[in-house]
């Protein structure tokens, strides 16, 4: 099995983003998917720091394993509530005694 495959499968929790980087003309491609086909999912389109790059960002891993296997040069970021929690450490700790 791929490893972008397996990563997917791994990373399949509620709440989970997928930030999708991918170049006008790909992202095109990929919004005109979006848009024919009947997909039940939200899609965030936004500008990259990185020249001349889109980022499409979704919640469905399904449409997001899609986009990677279809642009197979695209970087994919990973972000959700799990990061966020695990990031962010207790209040208690944080205290100087």
């Amino acid at each position: 099995m791929d490893d972008r495959k397996k990563l997917f499968m791994a990373c399949c929790a509620p709440g989970t983003r997928y930030q999708v980087l991918l170049g006008y003309s790909e992202a095109l491609d990929g919004l005109e998917d979006w848009m024919d086909g009947s997909w039940a999912c939200d899609v965030r389109v936004r500008r990259a720091k990185t020249q001349k790059r889109v980022v499409l960002e979704t919640t469905d891993v399904v449409f997001a394993s899609r986009l990677v296997l279809r642009f197979s040069g695209c970087k994919v970021h990973i972000a959700g509530a799990v990061d966020e929690a695990a990031a962010k450490p207790p209040l208690a700790e944080n205290r100087l005694i």
